[in-house]
């Protein structure tokens, strides 16, 4: 009974193993293949993987994002004005204009010291308002200070905002966003 209880397992392992060479065939030649496809996609990993990361942590746009902050006030000798929004207003018309004016990755932050009853805040970079009879602008000579001569025809007209973004993106920042 014992080699009857063989010889049925041995036919058993055989229709298995014959079974399991018909459904799956694989050959010698076709495992050496995907063990070298796979050898291959291991080893472009490891060589991209590096240059990926140095890609990735160099691209990050917070990183080359410079931010300039301007403050903007009366001159001394200026009649001051009640101008609530007027940063705001310069504000959204720089952000809209800067991306036209350079391909750098700079921020321009405009600071209020208008009112003035509050201390000024010091920056690099700074516009002073200068009531004049005409609109026109100069800029110091250390490149630091920048002098907008507005009208009342310019309060009127609301082109107060769009003068000190000129002032502001094509004078005073000229080099940094060129």
């Amino acid at each position: 009974m014992n080699e009857n209880d063989d010889k049925k397992k041995k036919k058993k392992k055989k229709k298995k193993r014959k079974y399991f060479e018909a459904n799956h065939k694989h050959t010698g030649t076709q495992q050496a293949m995907v063990f070298s496809r796979n050898s291959i996609l291991i080893f472009g990993l490891l060589m991209a993987g590096p240059w990926i990361w140095v890609l990735w942590k160099t691209s990050t746009p917070t990183r080359m994002l410079q931010t300039v902050d301007i403050s903007i006030g009366f001159d001394k000798q200026s009649e001051q004005f009640n101008f609530p929004d007027l940063v705001d207003a310069t504000q959204i018309q720089i952000d809209a204009e800067l991306p036209y004016v350079t391909n750098r990755s700079i921020a321009v932050n405009l600071l209020d010291n208008l009112r003035g009853d509050i201390p000024k805040e010091r920056t690099n970079y700074s516009v002073e308002l200068v009531l004049s009879r005409d609109n026109s602008l100069a800029v110091s000579p250390d490149g630091l200070t920048a002098y907008v001569f507005y009208s009342y025809e310019s309060i009127q007209s609301n082109d107060l905002p769009y003068l000190i973004t000129q002032t502001i993106l094509y004078h005073l920042l000229k080099s940094e966003v060129a």
